[in-house]
């Protein structure tokens, strides 16, 4: 495995080289921000990385909001086709492996997740499952139905959230701490999602495992897009953007430390994903957690958005190397010149003359102590844009 990354050509005094420009990939570890508006490359630029990836063994996870990410799979080099093993999921839906949430209700070590997700699904806020009271009494009736091999059929939850099978919660009665009004509307919200049409595609396919999406043993370098562009409706596009960024930190808290790139996580067109304060949708704190915590596990993260106002600043703050596309609008340079400048011993003028002057596919790369202009590389997979679901079947087609 070498331990460079490719991500393009070098540009001196504004013409394009032949020569590669490579970063360390350990220096991965320290977080990517791309920055780009639409039509500068961006797509194409970080889907060069992920090839890269497929050539140094590194095993990647893209979560997909457009569409774009699955492009991927469009191979059209037969040595980095060979190297890839590909994998689409897509919860909700089945043109790709759907993703069951609740197979992780019968693994006790999976208990706490699987239970963020729930009340997540029905629309309950936990920022802190330790905090969370309804978090700790849900979690109480699963594990009293693991411990009496009760399974877990839906209508037995539910029943068991309204009849208790204890008296007690903690030190107080069960009614003082929990009433029986607040027992019934939180059966009546599960009830309410459980029945609904739309719901059994999340109750069915694959659990999410991911040790196993980035290190089953297959031969070749994983890759796995997990597409959420199919979900219109932005309560479960957060949700399952959510639910995947808490299993990939609990992966991680479950690893020992390592020093170097062993893994990389890209969010394409994460607006909303981790958005300013006081916003704080369900995927914020995982992902912030990822990205203040992961580079000593070896998990890298790339965010990719059109503007620095969709991404909390503390975000950012997080992220050594920026990689900065064509922004045609000055509002969009002056924000993006707010966070690079500490970087950076060049005037402000001209860095802001610089991003102005770039062209697509040319990128201002901004690291500790050192900023200079790139070309990326031309991608080996087909750039069509963004999937449709029946795209995608194809893809899922093709794989099987």
């Amino acid at each position: 495995m070498t331990n460079t990354t490719q991500i393009g050509f070098s540009v001196t005094n504004g013409v394009v080289t032949d020569t590669p420009l490579n970063i360390n990939s350990d220096d991965l570890t320290k977080h990517v921000a791309v920055f780009g508006a639409s039509g500068s490359g961006k797509t194409g630029m970080i889907l060069s990385l992920v090839e890269e990836n497929i050539l140094n063994g590194i095993p990647t996870i893209l979560i997909d909001i457009k569409g774009d990410m699955s492009n991927i799979a469009l191979q059209t080099d037969p040595e980095l086709a060979n190297k890839m093993y590909f994998r689409l999921l897509t919860p909700g839906s089945d043109h790709g492996e759907q993703v069951n949430i609740f197979a992780g209700l019968a693994k006790p070590d999976r208990l706490a997740n699987s239970v963020s997700s729930l009340l997540k699904m029905i629309g309950e806020k936990v920022y802190d499952p330790i905090q969370s009271k309804m978090h700790a009494f849900l979690s109480k009736i699963l594990q009293y139905m693991h411990k009496h091999n009760r399974g877990y059929a839906l209508d037995d939850i539910i029943a068991l959230v309204m009849e208790p099978p204890f008296a007690t919660f903690g030190a107080l009665d069960l009614d003082s701490a929990i009433p029986r009004r607040s027992r019934a509307a939180l059966a009546a919200k599960l009830n309410t999602v459980f029945v609904a049409p739309s719901f059994q595609t999340w109750r069915e396919g694959i659990a999410l495992d991911v040790e196993d999406l980035l290190f089953a043993d297959t031969g070749k370098t994983n890759v796995t897009v997990f597409s959420v562009s199919h979900l219109v409706d932005e309560t479960e596009r957060m949700f399952a953007v959510a639910l995947l960024l808490d299993e990939v930190l609990s992966w991680m808290r479950s690893q020992q430390g390592y020093d170097g790139l062993r893994a990389q996580l890209f969010i394409d067109e994460c607006v909303g994903i981790i958005p300013p304060y006081p916003a704080n949708p369900p995927s914020k704190k995982p992902l912030m957690t990822l990205l203040k915590q992961a580079r000593a596990f070896g998990l890298g993260i790339v965010i990719a958005s059109q503007n620095t106002k969709d991404l909390d600043y503390k975000a950012l703050g997080n992220c050594e190397t920026w990689m900065i596309g064509k922004l045609s609008m000055k509002r969009d340079r002056d924000s993006i010149l707010e966070g690079i400048m500490a970087n950076t011993s060049l005037p402000k003028e001209i860095i802001e003359h610089r991003i102005a002057a770039l062209g697509s596919r040319r990128f201002l790369i901004v690291r500790p102590k050192s900023v200079y202009e790139m070309y990326s590389c031309e991608t080996s997979c087909d750039l069509v844009g963004p999937m449709t679901e029946w795209d995608m079947k194809k893809i899922k087609e093709n794989v099987a």
